[in-house]
């Protein structure tokens, strides 16, 4: 069982320590913090994110644009991008080319963060109920976000070993965990 996971792409390093602190007091798993391109990589290689909260303007090197391109392109992240440019064109580019969940303006605010993680959650649900229904004959998606004290967690459909319906309440009990939610299971 994996917690969902988030990586930060931002070259101030004060802003990029107060979102990972932030996001932590909130819940989310922070993968890592990287200050340019090539951590950022690194990174996202190591980790494979789910999602990827950038900054465009990043000084010398590579911009943010391209660095989330290419992590989009080898891994499938949703991404946020947050800058002090306030450039319609890069927002354009962004939304279009790379699927981006939000193009936030700095100084962004802690709401507006926390509100562009909660809508990537939902089109990463939106993707698996997505493929599901496209895989419903052959096989379901490997895993699932189940949701559990204010943190979001990757399940291996394999670690799931039952589920219990019980009148309106839904247990997913997995090899290390259960979840309790409280759901119709009829449809």
């Amino acid at each position: 069982m994996e917690e969902l996971k988030i990586l930060i792409l931002e070259d101030d390093i004060s802003t990029g320590m107060h979102l990972k602190s932030m996001l932590t007091r909130k819940g989310y798993h922070i993968v890592g913090v990287a200050y340019n391109g090539k951590e950022c990589l690194e990174l996202a290689k190591k980790e494979n994110p789910e999602i990827l909260i950038a900054d465009i303007n990043l000084g010398e090197g590579p911009n943010g644009l391209e660095i989330a391109e290419q992590i989009f392109l080898d891994y499938d992240v949703l991404t946020i991008f947050i800058t002090g440019i306030a450039d319609t064109e890069y927002a354009k580019i962004a939304k279009k080319k790379l699927n981006a969940i939000s193009f936030l303006e700095k100084p962004v605010n802690d709401t507006d963060i926390i509100n562009s993680i909660e809508s990537a959650i939902i089109e990463l649900e939106r993707k698996q109920d997505e493929e599901a229904l496209k895989n419903k004959i052959k096989q379901f998606e490997d895993r699932i976000f189940l949701k559990k004290d204010l943190v979001y967690y990757k399940i291996l459909l394999e670690d799931i070993l039952w589920l219990e319906a019980n009148g309106a309440y839904c247990t997913i009990y997995t090899k290390t965990n259960e979840f309790k939610y409280s759901i119709n299971l009829t449809r």
